[in-house]
């Protein structure tokens, strides 16, 4: 299936290359966040938040790319990981797209069997905190907003995950930072440790 440029999907080989590039470079930047990770984190949320609103292809090879990286921001705050945020930015990035390009909404949030099970999931999981004898507290709530964060990051997927060659190079780069936190975990076992970049990381 062929798309312009301008949609999810049109990109020309060469800004491939660049998504890859780029890729590459976030997993490296988060293997050397060793002596200053909140303030490198923090910039490195502020690029991604560029690139969802300039760059949406970019933006999700990016995410796609860090899955398997979960750094934790070592700040007193209610909302320490930047995914959760980046993943909620890219489900605003990927409506405001499909509403730009006359997309239908409702098509893309419930068109499926699939999706009306996910969203009547996130629904249930809503109501059953509310009405739990268990008096609503931070945990919960912010185990449901990761939750959601979850979900918009699916429907984000479903939006531009729309071919087979798409899902293929979606897996590509799963692959590809998967054998990068492999390796990381090869040389943990080489260390002896956990090392002090997991604790920078995760604090």
């Amino acid at each position: 299936m062929q798309t312009n440029s301008g949609t999810l999907n049109g990109v020309s080989a060469a800004d491939r290359w660049a998504q890859l590039l780029l890729g590459a470079a976030a997993v490296g930047v988060t293997l050397v966040v060793m002596f200053q990770p909140t303030i490198l984190l923090l910039a490195i949320a502020m690029v991604l938040a560029g690139l969802a609103a300039l760059q949406l292809e970019t933006f999700m090879v990016l995410m796609i790319v860090l899955l398997p990286w979960y750094p934790i921001l070592d700040i007193q705050s209610p909302v320490r990981d930047i995914f959760l945020v980046l993943r909620l930015l890219l489900f605003v990035a990927v409506w405001y797209r499909l509403v730009k390009e006359g997309k239908l909404i409702g098509e893309w949030l419930w068109g499926s069997r699939l999706k009306k099970g996910v969203v009547g999931f996130a629904v249930l999981a809503t109501v059953s905190i509310l009405v739990s004898f268990v008096p609503l507290n931070v945990d919960s709530v912010r185990a449901l907003v990761r939750l959601f964060s979850y979900l918009a990051l699916f429907f984000s997927f479903m939006a531009w995950l729309d071919s087979p060659s798409q899902v293929v190079k979606a897996f590509k780069l799963l692959l590809v930072s998967t054998i990068v936190v492999d390796l990381f975990g090869f040389y943990q076992s080489v260390m002896g440790g956990y090392t002090s970049l997991y604790f920078n990381l995760y604090p």
